[in-house]
């Protein structure tokens, strides 16, 4: 169980580097910003928080749900696949304030989409913590998973001073 829970978090982390979706294509009303867990040693935890397009933050736990890992390769998902994903053990937490939303989103759209750090392993057993938003692209309606940060046994960042500004907005909430 270890080494394949390794195997698909290494493929996971190495494989939500690229994107082939332009940042041209997007749409600021419809975005949700994420920090989410993910870890198969010794067990399977999958949990986050995730910030929806009016502001409202929630905490939300597949696995609790016994719900396995939503992940494509292409990094680009579905709205009902996004809501099925968030309403296993979802809590409100509590409300981000307008202009922080507005100064989030704003940021969002200035992130540069293929820009990363080279990827480093950093330890084992750890998973990965991963500071995220999915933006809706009309051209294709759906939403595009781009990575600000992966924490964990494998560690990359985007190099874009905007997704350094929102993984430290994202820690703070």
């Amino acid at each position: 169980m270890y080494k394949t829970g390794f195997t698909i978090l290494a493929f996971i982390l190495l494989s939500c580097k690229d994107s082939s979706v332009n940042n041209q294509t997007q749409n600021n009303d419809k975005i949700f910003f994420e920090t989410e867990y993910i870890n198969s040693a010794w067990g399977f935890s999958y949990h986050g928080i995730m910030v929806d397009q009016g502001g409202d933050i929630y905490s939300y736990n597949p696995a609790k749900d016994n719900i396995s890992l939503l992940y494509h390769t292409d990094g680009t998902y579905t709205e009902q696949e996004l809501q099925s994903k968030y309403q296993h053990a979802k809590t409100y937490l509590r409300r981000v304030a307008e202009d922080s939303l507005k100064w989030s989103h704003d940021l969002a759209a200035k992130v540069a989409i293929n820009d990363f750090s080279d990827t480093t392993r950093v330890g084992a057993d750890m998973g990965s913590l991963e500071y995220s938003v999915y933006i809706y692209r009309p051209l294709i309606a759906k939403y595009q998973k781009i990575i600000f940060k992966a924490e964990g046994d494998f560690t990359f960042f985007n190099k874009s001073e905007s997704a350094i500004a929102l993984v430290t907005w994202l820690k703070k909430l």
